[in-house]
């Protein structure tokens, strides 16, 4: 796995997951959010789509932590022909258990 370095794969629960079940994680140089080029882009289309599901639905941006936190859900659940028509949480589940933060409804 690979991550920034900014703390929030960065502490003993998620190393003690990593070395139980043989992932390897490779962090960045702190402060360097250019060095993680797919979380940026994943980030940024978490922002852009719940600024659009805002604007759409005519909501005040009092909620925009709900519509981060659904958009989050939705596209954990949308089936990607990336992924041959499969959800992110199917694919996931298929190589292995789930930390407990992540076990969701499939």
């Amino acid at each position: 796995m690979h991550s920034e370095n900014g703390g929030e794969f960065v502490n003993h629960d998620f190393q003690t997951y990593f070395q139980q079940h043989g992932i390897i994680h490779e962090t960045t140089c702190p402060q360097t959010p250019q060095q993680n080029d797919v979380a940026e882009q994943k980030n940024r289309h978490l922002l852009k789509t719940a600024r659009a599901l805002l604007i759409g639905a005519h909501v005040s941006r009092h909620h925009w932590d709900a519509a981060i936190v659904i958009v989050v859900h939705l596209i954990n659940r949308i089936p990607s022909s990336v992924l041959t028509f499969k959800t992110l949480l199917q694919v996931l589940v298929q190589h292995g258990p789930l930390p407990t933060v992540l076990v969701l409804t499939l």
